[in-house]
């Protein structure tokens, strides 16, 4: 039986969306805390040299800068690490933008596109590790909004082999924003008519019986 994880990685497959899969992701010890990210922005700006010690203050500025982009970059929803653990493969990112924001404090000067570029990179690299799991709960949002209203008679633990294309088709809709991704808005309609087809047959709910949709 096709699970909801499986129908989710179609769902991204629709839409070209590569997948990050959970065993390909960062190990835990391979982050980097803001207050490292702090003081490497600092040796960025040239305030102090690769083997000194920032002093206190300018260790506390950039700190502050740092933990505001990590705030800012957390306001997405995508980016779900903790400001003490983000992934080494995208602190470089987070160094270029806490040297842009502490640019201007050492009289240096940072242009905005700067920002949008490593902000984008790490959206990004977020969107790509959450993308297995955002496809699942589309999915599962899917068939909990077709149970609610009737259309689903069964559970995700045994969806009528009819069914599955038209989970496929909708959930990759669903998701086709967030991933930046254009879809033909018809997709939609043809997989949700399919899909009442399907509950019209007399044995909608038997897997067997829906291979003849």
């Amino acid at each position: 039986m096709t699970t909801v994880i499986e129908l989710g990685a179609r769902a991204l497959q629709r839409l070209g969306v590569a997948v990050v899969t959970a065993a390909d992701r960062p190990a835990p010890e391979a982050t980097i805390g803001y207050s490292e990210v702090a003081t490497a922005a600092l040796q960025e700006l040239g305030v102090v040299g690769a083997d000194e010690t920032p002093a206190t203050a300018d260790q506390q500025l950039a700190s502050s800068k740092a933990l505001s982009v990590h705030g800012a970059l957390s306001g997405s929803g995508l980016v779900t690490w903790a400001s003490t653990a983000i992934p080494r493969a995208v602190a470089e990112d987070y160094i270029k933008l806490t040297a842009a924001q502490l640019a201007s404090s050492f009289g240096k000067v940072a242009g905005p596109e700067v920002i949008t570029a490593f902000e984008a990179r790490v959206r990004r690299y977020a969107l790509v590790t959450a993308a297995g799991d955002l496809a699942t709960q589309a999915v599962m949002d899917l068939h909990n909004e077709l149970a609610s209203t009737g259309v689903a008679e069964w559970t995700t633990q045994d969806i009528p082999p009819g069914a599955e294309e038209p989970y496929v088709t909708l959930a990759a809709v669903a998701l086709a924003p967030t991933f930046e991704k254009q879809v033909d808005p018809n997709m939609a309609l043809m997989a949700r008519q399919r899909l009442r087809r399907l509950v019209a047959l007399p044995s909608a709910g038997d897997p067997v019986r829906a291979e003849y949709f």
